[in-house]
């Protein structure tokens, strides 16, 4: 991803990758809206975005030492609870 910044014919390819994981992540919860598991005031769009995003960072963070994986999973556990209330 960081190569993008510096290698334009990356981005598309990049950009349309984090789109369709997003359009899944979507998918899903509007899954989980329709059988009551999540919570009907969770705009699914706008959630799965903030979600891959932190799921980037925390990945990037970890990869390079900066969180460790005990740390990212309370995170990403503390986000989704508030995020699929």
């Amino acid at each position: 991803m960081a190569a993008a910044v510096f290698d334009a014919s990356l981005r598309e390819p990049i950009n349309e990758a984090y789109a369709a994981w997003i359009g899944r992540v979507s998918e899903l919860i509007e899954i989980g809206r329709a059988d009551g598991t999540i919570g009907v005031g969770a705009d699914p769009r706008r959630t799965a975005e903030r979600l891959c995003s932190l799921m980037d960072g925390l990945g990037s963070r970890t990869i390079m030492g900066g969180v460790d994986r005990d740390r990212a999973r309370s995170i990403t556990l503390s986000a989704l609870e508030i995020e699929l209330a």
